[in-house]
């Protein structure tokens, strides 16, 4: 998103040493994640703003969360989150 959205030159190096290891998301999931992640990126700003953005700045955030703990404590942790 470094080169998509800033333009920013990053050598190929880089991309490299990031490469998946043996495995690889499916398509499908990978033009999710582009789509929520140009949209989540937008400026907090009134004229970026709209159901699809705030979905998208969700999803993020859930992605974010999931991947750093389990389902059984994810949930729990969310629960407690939103009404407290």
């Amino acid at each position: 998103y470094l080169r998509k959205i800033l333009y920013c030159e990053i050598p190929e190096q880089v991309f490299q040493s990031l490469a998946f290891r043996g495995h690889r998301p499916n398509n499908a999931l990978l033009v999710l994640a582009d789509v929520c992640y140009r949209r989540a990126l937008l400026p907090m700003h009134p004229s970026c703003s709209g159901p699809d953005i705030t979905l998208a700045r969700l999803a993020i955030y859930l992605r974010a969360h999931w991947l750093r703990m389990p389902l059984r404590l994810l949930l729990p942790h969310l629960w407690r989150k939103a009404w407290h």
